[in-house]
This record gives structure tokens, C-alpha cells and sequence, in this order.
């Protein structure tokens, strides 16, 4: 999918979990310089009663570090890890119950927007830095778990959003760019049960 790319001027990050997750982001004025933070909604349209934890991770592009953003926006490095892999500390968020939103900051960071449905995700670091779930090894942690994640980046030229939807396929959810007069702006469109169609045509 592609990347939808704002300058901020008044911008805010939406996301929607689509099982149902929804995301937004809002939106500066067009002359402001972008702010060290904007603001990130995510919306819980999935009908499950399941936990939603989220997880804000990424590069600090202004000095380099790896690390994890908390609710706030506030950066905080990660440890040095180890081989094998050390765990990493716990950077969930919690999210929106069924029905409700949750509003994080997002930092100027390259990264990537995790959420879990019901668990926690299992972070490790090892001396490279942080090791990422990968479902498609069978002994990672995470196989079993319901998660996704959105791709960005935010820096001083402004928003880089997507859905990663050509990385993998899982929990659906869209994602947006709010501006500030409330004009939602998206690129795709997400389709009642089609999730499930996807996994009931591969069973047939």
C-alpha cells in the first residue's frame, strides 16, 4: 500500500484497527515547523474484548539511537543487548477497549506502530539491536500472537505513513492523515469480512 506522505503543516495520525483498529494523525498549521511530537489516534472498531497493546518503536533521527517511544513521545534508548538476546524492557502502551480510542504521541522517529490483540509482544535486543518478531520462523515467540504494525517516518520535512500490507498479511486495520479542518485522507479501503474471506477461500 502505498505511503501517504504530508507535509505538517496541521497534522495528526489516525489509525483504525479493523478487526477493527483505526489510526489518525492531526495536523499543524502549513507554515509551522513540524513539532518534536504529533499526535496519533487509534480507534478499536474490532468487536473482540481482547487487550490491545501497542508499541511505538524506531530510530531517533536526531541522533541515531534505537529505542522506544512511551505514550507521551518521550524517547528512551534501548539497553545493550546481548548474544543471545537479551529481553528487552517492556515498551506497551496500553490501547483502546472495543469501542473506544487511545491517543499516543509520535516522536520524529523511523519506525514502526506494533499493536497485539490479548498478549504482549515479546521483544529481545541483541548486540545488533532490537530483534523484531518474525512469524515466519517457528520458534519465535510472537507466532502465535495477533498483532500487526504501521511503517513511518516524521521528520522536520514531514509524515511518511503506511499500513505494511506487502509485508504481511494480518489483523486488519487502516491508517490516515487528519487534517486540521477534519478531511480524513487514506489510501485504500478496508473490506467487511474480507479478512476472513482471504483465510475461508485459502481453506477451500
Amino acid at each position: 500500500m502505498p505511503a501517504l506522505r504530508r507535509s505538517l503543516g496541521a497534522l495528526t495520525a489516525t489509525l483504525a484497527l479493523a478487526l477493527g483498529l483505526t489510526t489518525g494523525l492531526g495536523q499543524p498549521p502549513a507554515e509551522a515547523a513540524v513539532p518534536a511530537t504529533i499526535p496519533l489516534t487509534i480507534k478499536n472498531d474490532s468487536g473482540r474484548a481482547d487487550q490491545i497493546y501497542v508499541y511505538n518503536l524506531g530510530t531517533e533521527l536526531s541522533t541515531g539511537r534505537q529505542g522506544w517511544a512511551d505514550a507521551n513521545g518521550t524517547f528512551h534508548p534501548w539497553p545493550a543487548g546481548g548474544n543471545p538476546p537479551t529481553p528487552a524492557p517492556d515498551a506497551s502502551i496500553a490501547g483502546p477497549r472495543n469501542g473506544q480510542s487511545v491517543t499516543i504521541r509520535m516522536p520524529k522517529f523511523s519506525g514502526r506502530v506494533y499493536f497485539s490483540y490479548g498478549q504482549k509482544l515479546v521483544f529481545k535486543v541483541t548486540t545488533g539491536g532490537l530483534v523484531q518478531p518474525a512469524v515466519q520462523n517457528p520458534s519465535d515467540p510472537n507466532r502465535n500472537i495477533l498483532f500487526n504494525w504501521t511503517e513511518y517516518t516524521l521528520n522536520d520535512a514531514g509524515l511518511w505513513i503506511n499500513s505494511t500490507q506487502v509485508d504481511m498479511f494480518s489483523a486488519p486495520y487502516s491508517v490516515g492523515v487528519r487534517a486540521q479542518g477534519g478531511a480524513l485522507k487514506s489510501t485504500g479501503k478496508l473490506k467487511p469480512g474480507g479478512y476472513n474471506a482471504v483465510f475461508n477461500n485459502l481453506r477451500n
